[in-house]
């Protein structure tokens, strides 16, 4: 996405989240509530599905008893409770926000994006026909993750669903 944002059309802004540690954090088996004390020393608290815990450095659920966390380096201590793979160079972040931006992600997501979705929420989802997930981090603002490969691929979606958004709204 390098070189491709940021960009603003209408009221919404896209903007590259800079690479950041990304951790997978899969619990060894019987080792959940042993992961989430761990997680819990490093100041942050194990996710439930379609939750989003933290303020800079964040962890949400990404699959069955597995959590994505974002922004911050993991102690040691989690490796015995858990299989943790470092992912920072396998995802793109786009920062999204505006107050058009759920219409802009109702164009490229299946999620219910209605007030019930607000921030501290999270789901792994499509984005346009890649794999990917959405964090609203903010009212108004949103991360959206995909792998690093489809990047170009988020901006070129992105951008056209912010066209439409803008001229439907007479922001053109």
């Amino acid at each position: 996405m390098h070189g491709l944002l940021p960009l603003t059309i209408g009221t919404v802004t896209a903007a590259e989240v800079p690479q950041t540690p990304i951790w997978l954090v899969a619990p060894f088996m019987g080792k959940d509530s042993q992961a989430a004390k761990a997680l819990k020393k490093m100041g942050l608290a194990w996710p439930g599905p379609g939750e989003l815990s933290g303020d800079g450095p964040r962890a949400f659920a990404f699959s069955h008893s597995q959590i994505m966390v974002v922004g911050r380096a993991l102690t040691k201590e989690i490796n015995k409770t858990a299989a943790v793979t470092d992912q920072s160079d396998a995802w793109a972040v786009m920062d999204l926000s505006g107050p058009g931006v759920r219409d802009v992600l109702a164009r490229i997501t299946g999620l219910p994006l209605g007030a019930a979705f607000g921030p501290g929420c999270a789901a792994r989802c499509q984005v346009a026909h890649m794999s990917g997930a959405v964090l609203c981090v903010g009212q108004d603002q949103f991360q959206v993750m995909v792998f690093r490969s489809m990047g170009p691929t988020l901006v070129h979606e992105v951008q056209t669903a912010m066209e439409s958004v803008a001229a439907l709204a007479g922001n053109a």
